[in-house]
């Protein structure tokens, strides 16, 4: 919703209250949940970053959420759902890589709009 609205030149509607409802998904951990009683995950980290990004913003605890992802990385590269486990798919390499750009200021915010 957030990225639409932006594709369109809108911004969207109460941005800062949504900034702030994103920033308090975020756990200790670093990772982020869909809802204030659900676990942490993967897909909803990403979403969460996209959108704090999309709207300019960062998470409230950006270190974190760089380790929460970084320990992520298997030995082989990729990247997975939990620490120390194989490689899923690529889309979580893909997920990863996206955020950590994200999360250092470099990806292109048209790009962050149109894939995320």
């Amino acid at each position: 919703m957030i990225g639409a609205l932006i594709a369109l030149g809108l911004r969207p509607p109460y941005s800062d209250e949504t900034v702030l409802w994103l920033r308090g998904l975020q756990t200790e951990a670093g990772g982020f949940r869909c809802r204030t009683d659900g676990a942490e995950s993967f897909a909803d980290s990403y979403h969460a970053i996209g959108g704090l990004y999309m709207m300019g913003a960062l998470p409230a605890d950006t270190e974190a959420c760089v380790r929460w992802i970084t320990v992520r990385q298997s030995a082989d590269g990729g990247f997975s759902r939990a620490p120390g486990a194989p490689s899923a798919t690529t889309d979580e390499g893909f997920v990863a890589i996206q955020a950590l750009h994200m999360l250092e200021g470099k990806l292109n915010r048209s790009w962050a709009v149109m894939m995320t």
